[in-house]
């Protein structure tokens, strides 16, 4: 959730930054988003990993909601 979190808001500033007429800065946003959300990818990957591998683990609710918030954020049309 932190991580799909914090690239969600990079990518909000980028955006405020690149309207503001600082490119270079919006540039520096969109990269720490794009680290963010591979964060946040590799996470859920390693999740889905472990449960095909047959390990069992209960789901929290702070977890569906980290799901969704990244799932949010692989919709957000960002204008």
């Amino acid at each position: 959730m932190l991580h799909s979190g914090n690239a969600r808001s990079c990518a909000m500033e980028a955006i405020a930054l690149q309207k503001q007429g600082k490119s270079g800065d919006a540039q520096d946003k969109l990269k720490e988003a794009e680290h963010e959300f591979v964060a946040a990818h590799k996470i859920q990957t390693a999740l889905i990993q472990q449960e095909v591998n047959g390990e069992k683990f209960e789901i929290p609710m702070l977890l569906i909601h980290a799901d969704r918030g990244f799932k949010r954020l692989l919709r957000q049309p960002f204008s």
